[in-house]
């Protein structure tokens, strides 16, 4: 009784903490980022849509000038049909997706505190869910980029690796079901963070379980190939290949110096190192970086886990 008061007490710590780097989406208003009121466009968008029975959901019909757009063919929209369900039920546009981003926020962190609690020990499993309120990317994907679809999907790409280690340690039909759910979930979130969290999850489970889980990755494609099969078939009327086809995406690639210290700014990415946005690791990240680099417990993992760190962070 007293250990699980004491992890309440610790997950209560961290969504104070949570609240306090975020008290600006608890103020009057909507955020002012890159990509904020893009979100409230789609989500009044996803209603319309909502209220003219479409599912799934293709046709934005107020936006391009009122001309209507097929944004949700292409665009993640989970993120829009979570925060749909607070607004149903009251709340304002902007009050359901600051909603849904702080419980996303929040949840990383909360997750990872109870993941590796039993793996790793208390301490470390506070400094975890710390780290990951504190580390620059995910703040600056909230406050400066206002990607909040991303912000969803770091959440549930957390989530599921806890989900996975869950059913491969007690198989049983709940366990499963929640593995899909997630998963699938995972898949809707956030199409860029998708490209580079499946392959993890699914070298995860390989590594972990062999073959066994395959399940669960082909049901979870199988649920959500309603949004993903328009999206690859139909991707030739747009501009992707034409952007990913030359060196756009590599142009933007952060230099080491960039990773280390950049100071915190409103601006965007541009080609080169002349960049007005922070793309830093954090200072404290950098330092567990190193005090891993030098333990005396150097095996295949330890540096496995220090490269995967490192890449994510400059391939992401």
């Amino acid at each position: 009784m007293r250990q699980h008061r004491v992890n309440l007490i610790i997950i209560a710590g961290l969504i104070v903490l949570g609240l306090v780097i975020l008290r600006s989406f608890l103020a009057v208003g909507f955020p002012q980022t890159h990509d904020s009121f893009h979100h409230l466009a789609r989500l009044a968008n996803l209603n319309l849509a909502f209220h003219d029975h479409h599912f799934p959901f293709r046709w934005a019909a107020n936006l391009n000038h009122g001309f209507g757009l097929p944004i949700f063919n292409f665009y993640y929209y989970l993120l829009e049909l979570l925060a749909f369900i607070p607004m149903k039920l009251g709340l304002t546009i902007e009050n359901s997706l600051k909603l849904v981003t702080i419980i996303s926020y929040l949840g990383a962190a909360i997750v990872w505190f109870i993941y590796l609690k039993p793996k790793l020990g208390r301490l470390a499993a506070v400094a975890a869910g710390v780290f990951s309120l504190t580390a620059i990317y995910p703040l600056s994907v909230m406050l400066i980029r206002g990607a909040y679809g991303e912000t969803l999907a770091l959440f549930l790409l957390v989530l599921n690796f806890y989900l996975l280690d869950r059913l491969i340690k007690q198989p049983n039909r709940w366990h499963y079901f929640l593995a899909v759910g997630g998963l699938a979930a995972f898949l809707l979130s956030h199409n860029i963070t998708v490209v580079f969290g499946l392959p993890l999850l699914a070298l995860f489970a390989f590594i972990k379980s062999r073959f066994k889980t395959i399940l669960i990755f082909i049901n979870s494609v199988g649920l959500t190939l309603f949004f993903w099969l328009p999206l690859v078939l139909e991707r030739k009327f747009t501009y992707f290949n034409s952007i990913v086809a030359g060196n756009e995406l590599f142009n933007h690639f952060p230099t080491l110096t960039q990773l280390i210290y950049m100071p915190w700014g409103f601006g965007i990415s541009l080609p080169g190192a002349g960049d007005t946005m922070s793309f830093t690791l954090g200072p404290v990240h950098w330092l567990i970086i190193l005090l891993a680099f030098f333990s005396r417990k150097r095996g295949f993992f330890h540096w496995a886990f220090l490269g995967f760190v490192f890449l994510f962070y400059l391939l992401i």
